[in-house]
């Protein structure tokens, strides 16, 4: 396959949105930083700002770049599933529901916290010990019983997700709702990153081996680290004695935040890809496990293969598609977020993303014989 330069207005839009959602971001977050000092009116300002472009910013680049995705692969006349426009559209109403329409209607920009995914945040926990997360109350918007309306929201939002993942795999949240990175991958990932894996395949979203090996070293962390927390804010909760200060669990939150969960896997977005932050997010590693659980695979031999290798470039987590599909092998792993971009690559229509739930749904009826 010859290199061939992307130059294409779609693509462009899609690159500087990305750049300016990192740019607006590292300029807010450190002034935030730099206002600690500072008089409590600034700091609320500040802090204001940075509500703003977690909300109306990235629900606005997620919306626009799906958009701009869509048209895009239409101009190109490639395969543009009835998933991936469901994917993309998914996203969108997400973004625009969770961080515009239920913020405006209650005035409460944190809302977004509160439908975290577990193992994400150890928001409830938080909230059942010091009835505040990240230093947010949620009585202040909702009153007395602020603190109980969340809780209901997190436990029902996780209950949806788990239930989901039960169903379609880890393709429901890492496909559909995610709003952590997942939407922000699926909207502008056509476009990243910015310096291509490979000169000669310029398309190719497969990374280096070593690199994929230090961002799954990073999610062994990152998990280790979380269920630590957990365990921390657990006993807490329970017993109201803690091994460590309340104010060091905090600091280590909101650093793991702003960083491993927020600046960093923004810059991953421009050597690694949209899916950066996938190899590595806790949610994502759990959410894995029991996708191959519930018989979550991309099954493979449904026409024949022609070791064109498009499916490996496609794949945004630089899963082998490709080798398995030569030998007529189901591909099985728990980095597969269910995307299903390898499927709409393939160019003989070899390849389906399922799990026994989606089995069962197109299994034919038995014929009643007269």
């Amino acid at each position: 396959m010859t290199p061939v330069k992307e130059k294409n207005t779609n693509i462009l839009i899609i690159r500087i949105i990305a750049i300016g959602l990192i740019v607006l971001g590292t300029l807010i977050g450190m002034s935030i930083g730099m206002t600690r000092q500072m008089d409590p009116e600034t700091r609320k300002i500040f802090m204001m700002l940075f509500k703003m472009y977690e909300n109306l910013v990235r629900a606005s680049a997620i919306i626009l770049a799906s958009f701009f995705t869509i048209r895009y692969t239409l101009q190109k006349k490639a395969t543009l599933s009835r998933f991936r426009i469901a994917s993309l559209v998914s996203f969108s109403l997400m973004a625009f529901t969770v961080l515009i329409l239920l913020p405006l209607l209650t005035r409460f920009w944190d809302l977004y916290f509160g439908i975290s995914p577990f193992p994400w945040s150890t928001l409830p926990l938080q909230l059942l010990s010091i009835r505040s997360y990240f230093g947010n109350s949620f009585e202040r918007p909702y009153g007395v019983n602020g603190v109980t309306i969340i809780l209901y929201a997190y436990f029902a939002f996780n209950i949806v997700l788990f239930a989901g993942t039960l169903l379609l795999g880890r393709r429901w949240h890492c496909s559909m709702l995610c709003l952590i990175n997942g939407a922000h991958a699926e909207s502008m990932g056509v476009a990243l990153p910015l310096t291509p894996h490979n000169k000669k395949r310029p398309q190719s979203k497969q990374i280096k081996p070593y690199l994929r090996k230090i961002l799954i070293s990073v999610q062994v962390f990152l998990f280790t680290l979380n269920m630590v927390l957990i365990f921390f804010w657990s006993f807490f909760a329970y017993y109201m004695v803690t091994f460590v200060s309340i104010r060091l669990l905090m600091i280590v939150e909101i650093l793991k935040y702003f960083t491993l969960e927020l600046f960093i896997f923004m810059y991953l977005w421009l050597f690694i890809g949209g899916r950066g932050y996938c190899y590595y997010c806790p949610v994502g590693l759990l959410l894995g496990i029991i996708g191959r659980g519930v018989g979550q695979k991309i099954e493979t031999g449904l026409t024949h293969c022609t070791n064109c290798t498009m499916c490996n470039d496609a794949c945004k987590m630089s899963v082998d598609v490709a080798s398995c599909a030569k030998n007529n092998k189901p591909v099985q792993t728990e980095q597969c977020t269910g995307c299903g971009l390898c499927v709409d690559s393939c160019p003989t229509q070899n390849l389906r993303y399922t799990t026994r739930f989606m089995d069962w749904l197109r299994r034919e009826p038995a014929s009643i014989s007269p």
